[in-house]
C-alpha cells in the first residue's frame, strides 16, 4: 500500500518505527457478527511477534470469548480459514485433538473441503451467576484441508 492510498496507516507504521516499537510478525483479529447480519462488531485483537501456534491462538481465543460474554454477547458459530492454527484450535473446542475431523459420509457431491462439518457444540465454562450458556458450533468455511 503507498503512503498516499491511506495516509492513517502510513503515519502509523512510520510513527511506530520512528518510535522503536517492536513489530509484530501476526495480527489475530476477532470480529463478532450478529447473525441477523444487522451489525458487525470489532473485537479485541492481538499482536505476535513470533510465530503463531494453537496454544496462542486457544488463548486468544478463550479471553475474547470471554469479553463477549462478559458484555452479554453469546457466541453461536465460529468461523475460522484452514491455517493449521486454526484447524488445531477448533480440534480442541470439538473435543478432538490430535485426531482427523469426521467426515459427512452424505455429503459426496461437496468440494472436498465443505465435507468437514463439525456438529460438535460445546457449552463453554461461564460464571455460574450468568444465565446462559455459550454454545460453540464449530465448523470449517472454504478451508484449506488436505
Amino acid at each position: 500500500m503507498a503512503p498516499d492510498e491511506s495516509p492513517i496507516l502510513h503515519d502509523f507504521y512510520i510513527s511506530a518505527i520512528q518510535s522503536g516499537c517492536q513489530k509484530a510478525s501476526y495480527i489475530v483479529q476477532f470480529l463478532r457478527r450478529d447473525l441477523t447480519s444487522e451489525y458487525d462488531m470489532i473485537g479485541p485483537y492481538f499482536s505476535v511477534p513470533s510465530s503463531m501456534d494453537s496454544n496462542i491462538l486457544q488463548e486468544f481465543f478463550m479471553l475474547c470469548l470471554k469479553a463477549f460474554t462478559a458484555f452479554g454477547f453469546g457466541v453461536a458459530i465460529v468461523l475460522c480459514d484452514g491455517a493449521s492454527s486454526n484447524l488445531t484450535l477448533l480440534k480442541i473446542l470439538c473435543g478432538c485433538p490430535r485426531e482427523t475431523l469426521p467426515i459427512d459420509d452424505q455429503a459426496e457431491t461437496l468440494k472436498r473441503t465443505q465435507r468437514y462439518m463439525v456438529a460438535a457444540i460445546q457449552d463453554l465454562a461461564k460464571e455460574p451467576n450468568q444465565e446462559s450458556a455459550a454454545l460453540v458450533a464449530s465448523f470449517l468455511e472454504a478451508c484449506n484441508i488436505l
